[in-house]
């Protein structure tokens, strides 16, 4: 889950929906009993979320590589099929701006967070024992 960058909600990964819904904080000044929306859907299971300095989020798609193969185009989501999202960057409304395509290859396996920092990605696994990153 992250923080809206002006604190008025959360977005939180439901990885077995393969959604991230928005949940606005409680605001004491319009009485907001923390309402539950859709944020975004997307083509495999959601994994950390993290916000950049604009405000942005990126969401690890560490799961169901294989499953999303067979699948195709099955899965309907909210932003345009690419062929192997590891990651994808929403803004605070919601869109996709941006997609780390894994390519299918073993450097960017089991993605499970993205971190942007100056531009950059670093890029972790809770299963694989790497570091990547990849430079502005």
């Amino acid at each position: 889950m992250a923080l809206s960058k002006d604190n008025s909600f959360i977005i939180v990964a439901e990885s077995t929906t393969f959604k991230i819904l928005k949940i606005q904080v409680r605001d004491s000044k319009t009485n907001n009993n923390n309402n539950i929306e859709p944020f975004a859907q997307v083509p495999r299971s959601p994994d950390n979320i993290k916000r950049n300095n604009k405000g942005e989020f990126w969401v690890a798609q560490n799961s169901g590589r294989g499953l999303i193969q067979k699948l195709g185009n099955e899965i309907e989501t909210t932003l345009p099929w690419n062929a192997d999202p590891v990651a994808i960057k929403f803004d605070e409304k919601g869109r996709a701006i941006e997609v780390l395509d894994g390519e299918y290859g073993r450097q960017l396996d089991s993605v499970s967070e993205v971190e942007e920092h100056e531009g950059s990605l670093w890029i972790g696994s809770a299963v694989q024992p790497y570091i990547g990153l990849i430079k502005a």
